[in-house]
């Protein structure tokens, strides 16, 4: 059989990351305040920036991550220890953990945003609300209930980037609320973490307006690609042939349709960080 490689230039729509020209718009020692519900108390606290919540618990200062170890492993992320009401030998234990993280920015701030990246270490899920609109999740069920769980377990050997270009426009000027619906797998797991930082970088296409190499389009929705399982993925090409010029503004004109994405090992997908924040 015949073979031949092609090169093409593949954009990854709202799933990347640059350290360069990145600005910290949450930082992981960022001041949170903490509850895990014994009762449901509502929803009002993942979208309303005045809610009272004066009575949860205060997470401050490094390292900055709320959750619980009772062997080993995290004790280096967490500032807030939440065993006592979340591990099975606590009062009226429960697996979900809420948390809310107040941030300021300037017009100048939000102005300079290219893309917009959740990154986080958690374990063993999380559903994330960006001034109220949800806007990444793992591990969740769907029904999110104030006392939901994880839908699985596992451990968090590095921290994973959630590409939220495609919700940079719910930013303000003035106060925002990031809130965190943190779920455990179960009241007998060992260990639990929420660690995250919201990170803003220059967009790596912003004078990028044309190729000579064919244009491929794959847009997660903003999910990031795991190496298992595959996710789907809306696709599109531009081509019209070798050594022709292909524009960012032109139709999909070889394929618009679905395609198939999982990380190839030991590659780095555009929508993972592998570094220690």
């Amino acid at each position: 059989m015949n073979s031949r490689t092609i090169f093409f230039t593949a954009l990854f729509l709202g799933l990347w990351f640059s350290a360069e020209g990145a600005q910290v718009l949450i930082p992981a020692h960022a001041d949170k305040r903490v509850l895990v519900p014994k009762s449901d108390i509502g929803l009002t606290w993942r979208a309303k920036l005045s809610y009272d919540d004066s009575g949860w618990r205060l997470c401050r200062g490094t390292p900055g991550g709320v959750g619980y170890e009772v062997q080993s492993g995290y004790e280096q992320w967490i500032s807030l220890d939440t065993r006592s009401d979340m591990y099975q030998d606590g009062n009226n234990p429960n697996t979900g953990c809420y948390i809310r993280i107040k941030f300021t920015l300037t017009q100048q701030q939000i102005d300079q945003v290219g893309e917009l990246n959740l990154v986080v270490r958690y374990d063993d899920g999380f559903v994330a609300f960006l001034n109220g609109e949800r806007v990444a999740d793992a591990n969740a069920p769907s029904n999110l209930t104030w006392n939901a769980a994880a839908t699985a377990a596992g451990e968090s050997t590095g921290p994973e980037t959630f590409g939220l270009s495609l919700y940079k426009s719910l930013l303000k000027p003035g106060e925002n609320l990031l809130a965190v619906h943190a779920l455990n797998s179960g009241v007998n797991s060992s260990d639990f973490l929420f660690y995250c930082e919201l990170i803003a970088a220059d967009s790596p296409f912003a004078d990028f307006t044309q190729s000579n190499l064919p244009l491929v389009f794959i847009d997660t929705g903003g999910r990031w690609i795991p190496d298992e399982p595959k996710i789907t993925a809306d696709m599109g090409i531009i081509y019209h042939g070798v050594g022709r010029l292909h524009k960012l503004n032109e139709p999909f004109n070889d394929y618009r349709g679905k395609s198939a994405s999982k990380r190839a090992a030991p590659a780095r997908s555009p929508g993972r960080r592998n570094s220690t924040p």
